[in-house]
């Protein structure tokens, strides 16, 4: 924990997503107890790089919304900028003092080719970070 970090509860929580996490993802029903319990706002990111929302993507956004139905949450686009950018406007536009994101698991090139946007997130961003694993990544 940071010098002189002071506790706040979470009451604006921004949770990144491209809506590829599984909807048997057990860290989803603690992030909506988490919401719960400190009457949070849950904002939902999505980084749009000028191609829709495929099929299985779109389920996964109703789902989320019906799944959070009880917590008050938002549906948000960040558009043509880089993930890390709109992460960190959003923080800063939204006063988000909690931030949460999922760790999906990379293929051996992938890790070769691209920094995960997790380990520079760790380093950019000024409020509590709770990451959480894919299932893909639970599973392996």
């Amino acid at each position: 924990m940071p010098s002189g970090f002071k506790f706040e509860k979470p009451k604006e929580v921004l949770f990144p997503t491209d809506y590829k996490i599984e909807k048997s993802n057990r860290y989803l029903e603690f992030i909506r107890t988490l919401c719960s319990i400190h009457d949070s706002r849950l904002h939902f990111l999505n980084a749009y790089y000028k191609s829709p929302l495929e099929e299985e993507q779109k389920r996964l956004k109703v789902f989320l919304d019906a799944f959070f139905i009880d917590n008050a949450h938002e549906f948000h686009i960040g558009e043509d900028q880089d993930l890390l950018e709109v992460i960190k406007a959003f923080e800063i536009k939204n006063k988000i003092n909690f931030l949460i994101m999922v760790h999906n698991k990379h293929s051996f090139f992938e890790n070769l080719l691209f920094t995960a946007v997790i380990n520079k997130m760790v380093y950019h961003t000024q409020v509590p970070f709770l990451v959480i694993p894919s299932e893909e990544r639970l599973n392996s």
